[in-house]
């Protein structure tokens, strides 16, 4: 799963050949409602591309057999973590693309051009890494509702490829009418 709400590469451990850490203390990581125990390990990574791309030796979670998650793949592409390098500062991309309608996604080295500059977490939490945009306001379609926050503020909207819905705070869900 390409999850642009996660920092990590991970793999099932039988993947790589065992499931055995690299000295790293193990952690717990929360995938939607799936709660991963991951054992750290250095690992040769190359792409699956053709021709094929060595990205070198770096760190990734792998995920035991026993665990009972709906998926222990994920590519996660968050640049920064607060705790352990993710798997972009480990690679010498520095924006990536996603196309849905080419069912593909391109890893580059170069600048890419955002329609939308990125929220900084940094000025209400320090360790928030999430690709973000402010919005004034957000139409839900089929209910014909507008969402804007009180006091002028805005809309903060984090881009997760790897959830299937959307979250919304309290205040949303009173303007919405408690709806699912």
């Amino acid at each position: 799963i390409v999850d642009t709400g996660s920092p990590f590469l991970t793999c099932a451990a039988e993947a790589i050949g065992g499931d055995g850490g690299d000295g790293s203390i193990n952690s717990i990581e929360q995938y939607g409602e799936d709660l991963l125990d991951v054992k750290w390990r250095k690992a040769l990574v190359a792409t699956t591309t053709q021709p094929a791309q060595d990205l070198g030796t770096m760190r990734v979670g792998l995920v035991s057999a026993g665990t009972a998650a709906v998926n222990r793949n994920y590519l996660g592409l968050v640049y920064k973590d607060a705790v352990r390098a993710s798997f972009l500062s480990q690679t010498p991309f520095t924006s990536f693309e996603l196309s849905y309608t080419k069912r593909s996604l391109t890893l580059s080295t170069e600048s890419a051009i955002l329609a939308h500059p990125l929220f900084d977490f940094g000025k209400v939490a320090s360790n928030a890494f999430f690709y973000a945009t402010a919005l004034t306001s957000m139409s839900v379609v089929g209910g014909g509702e507008v969402l804007k926050p009180p006091g002028g503020r805005d809309l903060v909207v984090v881009v997760d490829t790897g959830l299937s819905g959307m979250i919304v705070d309290e205040e949303c869900q009173r303007v919405l009418g408690g709806r699912d």
